[in-house]
């Protein structure tokens, strides 16, 4: 029988498309960053794209410095220096955009006469129109927005006593992306798109303290007191953006303004924007007696309320899951408790009450040496009674 032998060069190169396949194509440099989303359930999909801190953008792409962490996405971790320099970690979490369904949304419907006069292959003639409809939906959304890290982050060293790393004037940038999730009975010429036309907070902000032992306190008037974002009170609103940054304000009439004209689709867009300023935002930190170090970390529990636009040329029928509540964010933070274990450790008591008593003894002797006189005569007599 035959053996049929195998280049060695073929065998390379197999390998090698192997490793190029597994790596997602990294390997040759063609591999692409595409975004995930958070749920396919919901018509808006928010974002954490970057933050603007210290006069400087950071990102995934923008990098201003050595940041020890640093995350955006549907969650965000960030981190701009080093453990030990003082910020603890900026962190961001979210509940999908989600429609209420218990609420008929409002609706629009109008036509649009786009030609005169056409004639049909049996030979009718007539006028042709486009009609529209859009539906305005009640939606909700929430965000836990906290601080996190160990006890050396919680105050700044060599400073004086409750001093502590601010991230006030950070603003916190949030993309808002369109998904489609509607349903037509037949494809639409345009469309659907869908915008935001309204986010505001449904309640006042809800603060906790994630105190050094790890428990949380909610509803924490020490961090309330001294915390400050915008938005922060029930009924205000964010600005929605067409870009990053700024720009011009999108707002609920500029949505509404092509109703009974031709779909202007350039009113939609891909994409929108709104920012979370951050006025004062840090840890507590303070020294019981001037010795026992105690600190906190403020944890804010955001829930909104969206009004979603959503427009195409044909009846929608919408379905939706439901998602669970989103619960404010507990940190895990890492305790040292020093005193604790010095305090647990059994030669810790064998050696205070050796020392106590050792002292006790040369103040005796120094201060009240007819103390030790009475003493000694109290026990050499009692061992004169007992012999």
């Amino acid at each position: 029988m035959s053996r049929t032998r195998v280049n060695p060069l073929i065998v390379v190169l197999l390998i090698g498309l192997l490793l190029v396949l597994l790596s997602g194509g990294s390997l040759l440099g063609l591999q692409t960053h595409a975004p995930g989303y958070l749920t396919g359930a919901q018509g808006l999909e928010p974002q954490f794209n970057s933050v603007y801190f210290d006069g400087k953008w950071w990102s995934n792409t923008e990098k201003s410095g050595n940041p020890s962490s640093m995350s955006f996405g549907y969650s965000m971790d960030f981190d701009p220096d080093v453990a030990t320099d003082g910020y603890p970690d900026l962190c961001a979490s979210q509940q999908p955009i989600t429609v209420q369904t218990d609420m008929e949304p409002k609706s629009y419907v109008w036509n649009y006469k786009v030609e005169t006069g056409k004639t049909l292959e049996n030979g009718t003639i007539v006028d042709v129109y486009k009609q529209f409809e859009m539906y305005r939906y009640k939606c909700d959304w929430a965000m836990d927005l906290w601080l996190s890290g160990p006890e050396w982050e919680a105050a700044v060293k060599n400073a004086p006593v409750g001093t502590t790393k601010d991230y006030a004037g950070t603003k916190g940038w949030i993309k808002l992306v369109p998904r489609s999730f509607v349903y037509f009975e037949e494809n639409p010429d345009e469309g659907p798109f869908s915008a935001p036309a309204y986010i505001g907070l449904a309640q006042d902000v809800t603060w906790a303290g994630i105190n050094k032992d790890g428990s949380t306190q909610l509803n924490d008037p020490q961090i309330a007191s001294s915390e400050d974002l915008i938005p922060k009170a029930q009924g205000e609103v964010v600005g929605i953006y067409y870009e990053r940054g700024g720009g011009d304000i999108m707002t609920e009439d500029k949505l509404l303004s092509y109703k009974e004209t031709e779909l202007d689709p350039e009113i939609f867009r891909n994409e929108y924007w709104m920012r979370i300023d951050l006025m004062s935002f840090h840890p507590l930190s303070w020294y019981d007696l001037g010795i026992f170090h105690n600190w906190k970390f403020p944890s804010a529990h955001l829930h909104f309320l969206v009004y979603l636009f959503v427009v195409g040329e044909w009846t929608v029928y919408f379905k939706t899951g439901e998602v669970p509540k989103l619960e404010p964010h507990t940190p895990i933070m890492q305790v040292t408790d020093v005193l604790g274990d010095w305090l647990r450790n059994p030669w810790t008591w064998f050696w205070l009450f050796g020392l106590g008593s050792l002292l006790m003894l040369v103040l005796l002797i120094v201060f009240a040496p007819g103390v030790l006189t009475v003493i000694a005569v109290w026990v050499l007599g009692r061992r004169k009674g007992k012999g």
